[in-house]
């Protein structure tokens, strides 16, 4: 099998997710979909007594797994769920396959999967000798930040067995799932940004068909990443038939073909196996400040070839220019989500401990070099962060909360700017505002040294209105020129864009 250059470059950017399918499960031991029925039919009539519709049950098998699945849920209480689901699942010497291993090796951004077990996540903590944080469809919305900083994780989305309440069983539910606002914008921006590499997904299987049947017909835009998956050869023109109606997957899911007889993964073993050493074989130069991506020319001795050589090198970084545009605000978008998903949220002590590590990343996206909370003399003071701009320091400090700001709440502010060198100054965020005293009273301070910002002015930058570089620029400028502590992003707008 052929790896395309287009997933060895995604992986490389960072921008490839795995996911993980059932099939890896069974191949460690547990039952496969039609198997877990008939293992949860067996337990329900030992535990309360025979089921009247069991053989209609069986002949939903296999053509009809999704209805099987949704109507077996619906015959247990709650608790006897829970406790069929835990037996089922109670497997002490259950151990990681082969490709778990594999997939382990390969730099992928995150994971997802479907699956109940924990085998994914043991398999990342023998590898990588700490355990991943992993997370289900309730906090889906906090690996925003874990996206934006590069930083690795598992989501279970239909739920995880050592959460059993947790569990996902069913169309209906794993639909409910997808109401959810933050989640369902979650998933979009997945499909909408992320390559994902399907492994160990048998297109037949209901978690496989819940998760693409309802993704793609309820939250797909109308422009998507490409995404790859495994299929047989045997399963191909079956798959092109099930989905012949649904042009939306067969526009964005590419499938990679293996062998039927290939029944324990071997071509899948060895796709993966080649991965890490196709991520390391092109060579990195710089051209203009810009990293490219070249194979090595042998002779340059020919003009004609190193003309062409030099336009194959504009091109290339007028691609990565592309790249980098879209990634950009692709970026901007997932700040504004995670922005939008904090301004919901209930959790106020949440959403103010957060906004300071949101704040940096929106600056680290508009390549303003920031520092995290840090002390200095000797421990006695914190500085919750700062960001470096034109050459003079800027301590920030945050505030989230329904009350208006008062001037008192810049007394420490003012503090920590007296304390720090001549070139420092402050900027005071207060998403929600402040009292109408506090412009007039900086205004008085003989020490022009705070400018302020609000949750409208982040929130117009985030929604790509604006870029924040320039607009910081000239609040400053106005801080300095006129005395003004406060230019909205309304004066900005009017008086450099029209």
């Amino acid at each position: 099998m052929n790896i395309p250059e287009d997933l060895i470059s995604r992986i490389r950017s960072g921008k490839c997710i795995v996911f993980v399918g059932h099939q890896l499960s069974e191949f460690a031991g547990l039952p496969s979909w039609p198997e877990m029925l008939f293992q949860m039919w067996d337990w329900l009539e030992k535990h309360s007594g025979p089921l009247s519709d069991r053989k209609e049950l069986e002949n939903l098998i296999p053509d009809g797994m999704v209805t099987a699945v949704s109507r077996t849920q619906k015959l247990f209480p709650k608790r006897l769920f829970n406790e069929c689901m835990a037996e089922i699942y109670d497997r002490h010497n259950l151990e990681p396959t082969e490709i778990h291993e594999l997939i382990a090796e390969i730099p992928f951004a995150f994971a997802l999967t479907t699956n109940y077990d924990t085998l994914l996540e043991s398999t990342y903590s023998h590898i990588q000798g700490t355990p991943p944080p992993c997370y289900t469809y309730h906090n889906a919305s906090d690996t925003l930040g874990l996206i934006s900083k590069n930083q690795f994780f598992i989501l279970k989305l239909l739920g995880t067995i050592d959460q059993i309440d947790t569990i996902i069983f069913g169309q209906e539910r794993f639909a409910d799932s997808l109401r959810r606002f933050d989640y369902s914008e979650f998933l979009q921006y997945i499909l909408t940004s992320m390559t994902i590499l399907f492994i160990g997904c048998n297109p037949s299987d209901p978690d496989q068909i819940m998760f693409l049947g309802e993704i793609y017909r309820n939250i797909i835009p109308t422009v998507a990443e490409k995404h790859y998956t495994f299929v047989s050869d045997e399963e191909r023109s079956n798959l092109h038939k099930q989905w012949s109606a649904d042009r939306s997957i067969n526009n964005y899911l590419q499938i990679i073909t293996y062998k039927h007889t290939d029944s324990n993964y071997e071509q899948i073993q060895q796709f993966l196996t080649g991965l890490p050493e196709r991520l390391t074989e092109s060579q990195e130069a710089k051209v203009d400040g810009k990293v490219v991506i070249t194979k090595s020319i042998e002779n340059q001795g020919n003009l004609e070839d190193d003309e062409f050589q030099t336009r194959a090198t504009v091109q290339k970084v007028e691609q990565i220019e592309r790249e980098r545009a879209t990634t950009f605000r692709k970026e901007s978008q997932l700040l504004l989500m995670m922005f939008d998903e904090l301004a919901n949220s209930t959790d106020e002590q949440r959403r103010g401990y957060l906004l300071q590590n949101f704040l940096n990343q929106t600056f680290t996206l508009y390549e303003i070099p920031v520092m995290n909370s840090f002390t200095r003399n000797e421990g006695g003071e914190q500085i919750d962060g700062a960001f470096k701009l034109e050459g003079w320091h800027y301590i920030v400090e945050c505030r989230w909360r329904k009350k208006l700001s008062d001037i008192r709440d810049l007394d420490g502010l003012y503090g920590q700017i007296g304390r720090s060198g001549k070139q420092t100054m402050g900027l005071f965020l207060s998403i929600n505002g402040w009292s109408d005293n506090v412009p007039p009273l900086l205004k008085q301070n003989p020490d022009k040294t705070i400018f302020l910002m609000d949750g409208y002015d982040l929130r117009t930058v985030l929604d790509g209105q604006i870029d924040l570089r320039d607009f910081l620029l000239v609040k400053i400028a106005k801080l300095n020129l006129k005395a003004e502590p406060y230019y909205g992003v309304m004066q900005y707008m009017k008086e450099y864009q029209g």
